[in-house]
């Protein structure tokens, strides 16, 4: 992950009341890791994330992230062509 931001809010009404904030910007090129790797960066990124939440956390969880992952139904055929063959 390039960065996460972690922070932990505690209810005052219980000691096991802790909630796990993180926020963070997944890679804004989906590239793949290596000639023999299958894996982009970005789901490379989202497996650490998830690894770090099932250690570090104790409670309810919030991910909050943009994943950076261009839609198709976001633009026009020629946009969509430009993004396309920079991304594929």
């Amino acid at each position: 992950v390039r960065a996460v931001l972690h922070f932990g809010a505690k209810d005052d009404t219980s000691d096991d009341n802790v909630i796990s904030v993180y926020a963070t910007h997944f890679h804004h090129q989906n590239f793949t890791l290596g000639a023999e790797s299958k894996q982009g960066v970005r789901q490379a990124e989202a497996k650490v994330l998830l690894q770090h939440v099932a250690e570090a956390s104790v409670g309810p969880v919030l991910v909050a992230t943009d994943f950076n992952q261009a839609r198709r139904r976001d633009y026009d055929a020629e946009e969509w062509a430009v993004i396309a063959k920079g991304v594929f």
